[in-house]
């Protein structure tokens, strides 16, 4: 992956396909960069064993609500916090406003959203996604790459960029449940141009 990222534009995510520790140290840095440009307002809040959180912050949960009010995995903005009750408000891309009180942002129940696994970004739409290939197989990297309505760039690490697509087009044209590449007839054809097209715009 290239250096740290200069700022973060708000319709910006970033996805990494299977590695949780890859997630959170591109949630750490994305969030001090949201912080940094004055993103973030308002209180901190800080339940026990949990994380920092501010009215701005992308928050994402990591199980269900009580009684179906949300679903795992979903996605929300922090709108305000209240940390002597030790509760916040967040509010969903389709506008539902989620009520969270202590048990629910426990580090277990949410996470910061900034950066997500491929696993959990199914379904999710967002402007711009930047993919840092971690493995995965070509299933998970088409989810991270379809995810974005204007532009992906995907981020490996290799010497130069002949290389590096060519780690790309090996590793995305391999099955996570196969012991080797697939061949080129097995692929659908928007899977195969968004090889090319990613591949061509590696770092």
């Amino acid at each position: 992956m290239p250096g740290r990222p200069t700022s973060t534009p708000a319709g910006t995510h970033y996805f990494s396909p299977t590695d949780a520790d890859n997630v959170e140290t591109l949630n750490r840095v994305a969030r001090d960069l949201w912080e940094r440009s004055g993103r973030l307002t308002g209180p901190e809040l800080t339940p026990p064993g949990g994380r920092t959180y501010r009215a701005g912050d992308r928050v994402i949960t990591l199980a269900p609500g009580p009684h179906g009010a949300w679903a795992t995995s979903q996605a929300a903005r922090v709108t305000a916090v209240d940390p002597e009750a030790q509760t916040l408000i967040a509010i969903t891309p389709d506008g539902r406003q989620l009520q969270m009180g202590l048990d629910d942002i426990a580090a277990d129940r949410l996470a910061y959203g900034y950066a997500i696994t491929a696993h959990r970004a199914q379904g999710t739409t967002v402007e711009v996604a930047h993919v840092l290939d971690d493995g995965g197989g070509r299933e998970l990297a088409y989810v991270a790459m379809s995810r974005a309505r204007k532009a992906s760039h995907v981020y490996t690490t290799a010497p130069d960029l002949a290389e590096a697509a060519q780690r790309l087009t090996w590793s995305w044209m391999t099955s996570a449940d196969s012991n080797g590449p697939l061949t080129r007839p097995e692929l659908p054809s928007a899977w195969s141009s968004c090889v090319r097209r990613t591949s061509n715009s590696s770092r």
